[in-house]
């Protein structure tokens, strides 16, 4: 009879299969936690507290390890080479902090990375060369349960968008294929560990995780797979652990049968919509081009961040400092991991990350013949959905999602817990213990006031979409009260209570262009001027198109009765639509709008019909490119969420902005007998389309 596992191991398996379906958010300004909502129900959501969640989840590795650490006196110690390059990587990331103009956000990250890095020591210790296999397997039923939730989220969705893309509870389609096709590489080669029902239950999963990789279209994640399988079938022809056509048959037929499940439900689609679940994959034209020349810019621009400033900017911060070279607007991630590390805690910090996976790997394959073909197969399975895992991280920055980042810590603990020579028993001494438990003592109240806070941004977010300016009030002076450096639950205390000592603590401790402009509103009312023009400036510096500052410079201006100013102010808004801020964007379905509010008070300025006209008509024709694109996507959601901000537009900007169009139609069609020209559009009948999707919105 075989021994069942220790508590610890089915703790360390538990953690592991929650990770796919609890770990995959990441933390940002658009969470809100309604009243009605508990904590623990936020916490198990995962969604809009999703740090308080990724402690929960980190539990289930800490709390084992811990034990472990400190009832063995001889424990299973990584070898030195893997542990140096690890414990760089940390040491950069915590130094980060030091640099950072984001303190909140900086701690953050590192607490998340500290966190994720759990997976891989708990892994090691805890977990011998026989039974690393369990969390690994536990992982892949994780990720199966995520890819059916992926599916049901198709059929639903599928009557309204045959062409939408799952997210099988990850932040995102990209990110979900990232976890489904290592899924599916890790899934199928375990089958060949097994026979009969389990080798059967682990292909089913594999072609589960396959047809959800599909309906993620992530071209990134499906173009990954091949170099994972590629990647097994060397290793297992080499090895030799299982015949090579058992190998061969189990790795390609899943894959060969879920491609034509897919070829086949395209062409039914087709024949009924036009429009399949794979529509995006056959698409290399403009939407194609547009994805890949935002990530491009985001590259350069993590490039260039990283020549300003080679000790790094704080990790976590590109989320603000991306749009310091002024290619690109405020993006949370660089869509490359390595290429965001360097430029938030160093080069130094990616190349350690890039050492550790390299001695994980090349001190998990020596010795690979001496162990059993299991263990063989288990280490081939790894080493290929690592390989995935890793090149995935080339094209999106996967490892800052807490889910993902734990899921390749976790891989490559198993990887070295299952080697010959990666690990050794050896006896631990007092110091590390006493070390490691200073440590636990001061970052877990750290981490638990860090997510607490987050929940009470949370719920004062959900309160200022309804207007309850108490509420607001109570839930920031909450998340002010367990935290420090908070800049965020300034900014939220000041919306309700408008004040200068918040707002200009806010923008020091939080300096994002949000923070600026808040501040550089308070000073125009207040008709403060020059206070006003200082803050606008700081929002630039950061951020040198920023249309949402320009746009408030001008007007500023315009209060002030510098005209002068506010007239150069619009003509450098105008200016940025020939940049490539303006022209690549990551949303290209949000039409920024400012540029048109710019020409509408250039032609309020000009003397000259002709340049009146011409001023109006272009910024009419950008109205009605809003209108065409943007409207629909705003109403739509407007419908589920009507207090909801889409993409920076909510009901009021949709309103305001029609408004703005029909008076600027009316203005043409009285200018048109006086300039006597042909206008590109009829301004009465875009008036009258401008009035009916102002009615239509309000119904």
């Amino acid at each position: 009879m075989k021994k069942f596992p220790h508590w610890t191991i089915l703790s360390v398996a538990f953690g592991a299969f929650l990770l796919p379906l609890l770990g995959g958010k990441i933390s940002l300004e658009a969470g809100r936690i309604s009243p009605e909502t508990s904590m623990l129900q936020a916490m198990l959501n995962g969604q809009d507290a999703p740090f308080l969640t990724h402690f929960f989840l980190s539990l289930f590795f800490f709390i084992p390890l811990t034990v472990t650490l400190f009832t063995h006196k001889i424990s299973h110690v990584v070898n030195l080479r893997i542990t140096f390059w690890l414990a760089m990587f940390g040491a950069c990331l915590g130094a980060s902090i030091l640099v950072t103009s984001f303190p909140a956000v900086t701690i953050l990250y590192v607490l998340e990375w500290a966190m994720m890095s759990l997976a891989f020591f708990a892994v090691t210790l805890c977990c011998g060369r026989k039974q690393s296999i369990i969390p690994i397997l536990s992982l892949v039923a994780g990720m199966t349960l995520a890819a059916i939730s992926g599916i049901l989220e198709y059929r639903d969705a599928r009557v309204y968008d045959p062409g939408y893309r799952i997210f099988a509870l990850q932040i995102g389609p990209n990110q979900a294929g990232a976890m489904l096709a290592a899924g599916t590489v890790l899934a199928l080669v375990l089958a060949l560990r097994y026979e009969r029902l389990p080798r059967l239950a682990l292909i089913l999963a594999g072609i589960l995780q396959c047809f959800a990789l599909v309906l993620t279209q992530s071209k990134g994640a499906i173009l990954c797979l091949p170099l994972g399988i590629i990647a097994v079938l060397i290793g297992l022809l080499v090895l030799k652990p299982t015949k090579p056509g058992t190998a061969v048959a189990v790795l390609l037929i899943p894959l060969v049968l879920t491609g034509g499940m897919a070829m086949a439900a395209q062409k039914a689609a087709t024949a009924q919509s036009g429009t399949t679940a794979i529509s995006r994959l056959e698409n290399t034209g403009g939407e194609a081009a547009q994805s890949a020349g935002f990530r491009k810019l985001l590259w350069v621009s993590a490039i260039d961040l990283t020549k300003q400033r080679p000790y790094g900017w704080g990790l976590g911060s590109f989320w603000y400092e991306s749009t310091r070279p002024g290619l690109v607007t405020q993006t949370t991630l660089a869509h490359e991991t390595f290429l965001q590390l360097a430029s938030e805690a160093s080069p130094v910090a990616a190349f350690s990350l890039v050492a550790f996976l390299g001695a994980v790997v090349v001190w998990g394959m020596r010795g690979i013949r001496k162990v059993s073909p299991d263990s063989q197969i288990l280490l081939v399975g790894i080493f290929g959905a690592l390989a995935v895992s890793v090149a995935h991280n080339l094209v999106d920055s996967d490892m800052y999602i807490f889910g993902l980042g734990s899921m390749v810590f976790l891989f490559c603990g198993a990887f070295t817990a299952s080697s010959a020579d990666s690990q050794a028993p050896e006896f631990i001494f007092t110091l590390p213990k006493v070390a490691y438990g200073i440590a636990a003592v001061v970052l877990i109240p750290l981490c638990l006031s860090v997510g607490i806070a987050e929940t009470f941004r949370s719920r004062a977010r959900d309160a200022m979409d309804h207007s309850d300016r108490q509420a607001m009030l109570d839930n920031a002076n909450a998340a002010l009260s367990i935290t420090f450096a908070d800049g965020e639950a300034l900014s939220l205390r000041a919306l309700a209570n408008p004040n200068e000592a918040d707002l200009v603590s806010a923008a020091q401790l939080h300096p994002s262009p949000k923070a600026y402009r808040a501040l550089a509103d308070y000073y125009l009312n207040q008709g403060k001027d020059q206070d006003c023009y200082r803050a606008l400036d700081k929002a630039l510096e950061r951020d040198p198109n920023n249309a949402s500052a320009l746009l408030k410079y001008m007007e500023a201006a315009q209060k002030f009765g510098n005209i002068e100013l506010a007239t150069k102010e619009a003509n450098a808004l105008i200016a940025t639509e020939t940049t490539p801020y303006f022209t690549v964007r990551s949303q290209p379905e949000f039409i920024p709008t400012q540029t048109y509010d710019a020409r509408l008070f250039l032609a309020k300025q000009s003397k000259s019909p002709a340049e009146k006209v011409k001023l109006l008509e272009s910024a009419v024709m950008g109205f009605i490119q809003y209108r065409d694109t943007t409207g629909p996507v705003v109403a739509r959601n407007l419908k589920a969420m009507p207090n909801g901000n889409f993409g920076g537009e909510d009901r009021n900007t949709l309103e305001t902005n029609y408004r703005l169009a029909i008076e600027a139609c009316k203005e043409l069609e009285t200018l048109q007998p006086t300039v006597g020209l042909n206008y590109q559009f009829d301004p009465r009948a875009e008036a009258d389309k401008f009035a009916a999707a102002l009615e239509a919105l309000n119904k």
